[in-house]
């Protein structure tokens, strides 16, 4: 296995940083590809080709499907850096697209610990915050340190969750305090500037919980970024809660609203057909 030296990873900084700074062009990532192939490690040549087949293959989609899927089994524990320290045997469980990990999860102490260099190493853009033990969490998470989405003074900053497109809370099935103070967090956060899809799907949720989101949306951050709210599975929501997503000013910019598994009688899903249109989705 090729393990990359200090010298090593600072020559491959310029390029990660270039990928991050401009995450949606493809020119930064295959100019990074560029590179590799001039090194001539077979673990670099093998991810230069893992990066243009994944942004310009030449093989029909079934077959560069494969072909990209044999390159990262065998090769993505290298690939990851810290990330492959931090996940260990849950590796295989980040998602990667156009080359480069771009979701992954983390437990809010790992993000503690480890969120800035993984954001560094990797245009990550997507997370999914799983359940912490609770004693850690009560450890961790004071109430003078209530979570890992705050600034300012006696906080940690950590600055690259601005990067963050998609936000999935759990599941916490067995975690309904957590999962409030962490969305507490959320929806406080000067941070989340660009969130645009938020997942609260399988949680146990209840109409209240939905009425006080709802409530603390439009001062939130991401209240003209969010476009994607995913309630499925939340089982605890009724019609009243349900009314309340139907009529909210405050999701004035949600284009996809997801209830699947949610039993809800027909008069309030007329109303969410109503407003929200092909974007319901149930």
């Amino acid at each position: 296995m090729h393990s990359m030296s200090a010298g090593d990873r600072a020559e491959h900084r310029p390029f990660i940083a270039a990928i991050i700074a401009d995450h949606e062009a493809d020119l930064p990532r295959l100019l990074y590809a560029d590179f590799l192939e001039e090194t001539g490690t077979p673990v670099h040549l093998a991810r230069a080709k893992y990066i243009r087949a994944a942004i310009q293959p030449n093989l029909p989609a079934a077959q560069n499907e494969a072909y990209c899927r044999t390159l990262l089994h065998a090769h993505m524990r290298e690939w990851a850096g810290h990330l492959g320290r931090v996940l260990a045997s849950n590796l295989d469980t980040v998602r990667w697209r156009r080359g480069f990990p771009y979701w992954v999860p983390l437990t809010p102490s790992e993000v503690y610990d480890h969120g800035a260099r993984l954001f560094e190493e990797h245009p990550l853009q997507a997370m999914q915050l799983l359940p912490e033990s609770a004693q850690q969490f009560d450890w961790l998470f004071t109430e003078d340190m209530p979570t890992i989405f705050q600034t300012g003074a006696g906080f940690r900053e950590h600055t690259f969750l601005s990067r963050l497109t998609h936000l999935q809370l759990g599941p916490q099935r067995g975690y309904r305090t957590q999962l409030l103070r962490l969305l507490r967090g959320v929806m406080h956060s000067a941070l989340l500037v660009n969130l645009g899809s938020l997942d609260l799907a399988d949680n146990p949720l209840e109409d209240t919980d939905v009425v006080s989101f709802l409530a603390q949306l439009h001062r939130s951050v991401f209240a003209d970024t969010l476009t994607v709210l995913d309630l499925s599975h939340c089982t605890r929501l009724t019609d009243a809660g349900a009314n309340t997503l139907a009529t909210a000013e405050s999701l004035k910019a949600l284009q996809t609203l997801r209830l699947v598994g949610v039993p809800l009688g027909a008069d309030v899903l007329e109303m969410l057909h109503q407003r929200y249109g092909d974007g319901l989705i149930l």
